[in-house]
């Protein structure tokens, strides 16, 4: 959806606000809804000796991520265009989820 806004920019489509309010809507019930099964996820994939370590290494990159994505985002407006960081993050989504559908989760670490 990210890369969808992006393109949409970048080729100068002309969308209407009721079409910016549902995607804003769904990106932000899906990432609300994404913060709990990545804690189940770790909860049930990492040795319990190693939790502390993970959770804090998953928290920081979080972290990190929500403090430095505004500067990232207008530094690539103020070279490209206000789509540029949707174009960037639906890509960096992309990779993400390739990445992680080829870790196999099936199998408990404990």
């Amino acid at each position: 959806m990210l890369l969808i806004l992006g393109v949409s920019d970048l080729v100068g489509a002309s969308l209407s606000i009721q079409f910016f309010i549902l995607i804003f809507l769904i990106l932000g019930l899906t990432s609300a809804m994404a913060v709990v099964p990545i804690r189940i996820v770790l909860q049930n994939t990492v040795p319990s000796e190693k939790m502390g370590s993970v959770t804090a290494f998953s928290e920081a990159a979080n972290t990190m991520a929500l403090l430095t994505a505004p500067f990232v985002g207008a530094v690539l407006v103020s070279f490209f265009s206000v789509g540029a960081p949707f174009a960037v993050g639906g890509c960096i989504l992309l990779v993400a989820a390739f990445l992680i559908s080829r870790i196999n989760l099936d199998q408990p670490q404990n």
